[in-house]
């Protein structure tokens, strides 16, 4: 009978058999080892059928229990009838079962220590990558507030140019109304000039007809001495010529003087426009300087 049971056995499962009594070392998928029979449940149908704990499970229905998946297998063990072939308990199986246990056990710690090294890892990850989003808020932060300033002296440099603009055109209204009053300055010095030329012209005129009247009054004077009115009315001329020539002199002196102070007057404006002109020079550096 013991030597029975060592041989390879087919046996079926019919319907009326609910619960085999098979304990597995392992399920499907196996490949590369094989199916053992861990435990037989005492008093089932595998019990009863002389199906010993350490034989393999080959096939079931015909069918390699090496090539099926998991859900196969367990569909296939539900299946009535079903056909098991069975072979004997082998030591060498056993050795690979264990095996193969060993290594899924040892996969399996891979795996845990591998899980917390990557949990590590992950939240070495997340600290370093909350340090560095710590580092770039504060650069950015940094940046701003550098920024903020760069504006801030870019927007008062703006202010100041534009206040040089309006100090410009002030100056420049001003200068505008200087060289106005200049040139009407200027044309009341032409008037005037005109006005002493033709004075002189008059004088000069008055001369020629006071040095004839005085060689005709000599000549007069010469026939009649005693004509007294003449007289006084040749020395109310003369007092005439000598006012005119008063007045002649007075007005020289009066346009001498305000063509110093016209000459005064254009050295102060040819100042001012330098001044100006150098202002102005200052104002678009610093301009210039804003716009880049």
């Amino acid at each position: 009978n013991n030597l029975e049971r060592m041989k390879e056995m087919e046996v079926t499962v019919d319907s009326s058999v609910g619960n085999l009594g098979l304990g597995f070392v392992a399920l499907p998928p196996l490949q590369p080892a094989p199916l053992i029979i861990k435990h037989v449940q005492s008093g089932t149908w595998a019990d009863e059928h002389g199906i010993e704990p350490g034989s393999e499970l080959a096939e079931l229905s015909g069918r390699s229990v090496k090539t099926m998946t998991s859900e196969e297998f367990q569909a296939a063990m539900k299946q009535r009838p079903l056909q098991l072939r069975i072979m004997p308990p082998d030591s060498e199986a056993w050795q690979q079962a264990a095996y193969f246990r060993k290594q899924v056990v040892r996969l399996s710690f891979q795996k845990v220590l591998l899980q917390q090294s990557l949990a590590t890892e992950q939240e070495r990850a997340k600290q370093d990558f909350a340090l560095e989003a710590e580092v770039r808020e504060a650069k950015l932060s940094q940046k701003k507030e550098e920024l903020a300033k760069i504006k801030a002296a870019l927007d008062e440099e703006r202010q100041r140019v534009a206040q040089g603009h309006a100090e410009l055109a002030e100056e420049r209204q001003r200068v505008a109304e200087e060289m106005s009053e200049l040139a009407k300055k200027r044309a009341e010095l032409i008037a005037d000039q005109q006005r002493a030329a033709q004075e002189r012209a008059e004088l000069n005129k008055k001369r020629a007809e006071l040095a004839e009247l005085d060689k005709a009054q000599g000549a007069e004077i010469g026939r009649s001495q005693n004509n007294c009115k003449e007289e006084e009315e040749l020395a109310s001329q003369r007092a005439e010529v000598d006012a005119e020539r008063q007045r002649v002199v007075a007005e020289k002196a009066e346009l001498s003087r305000q063509s110093v102070e016209l000459q005064a007057e254009r050295q102060r404006m040819a100042q001012e426009q330098a001044d100006l002109a150098r202002r102005k020079a200052e104002l678009d550096a610093l301009l210039t300087k804003a716009q880049g």
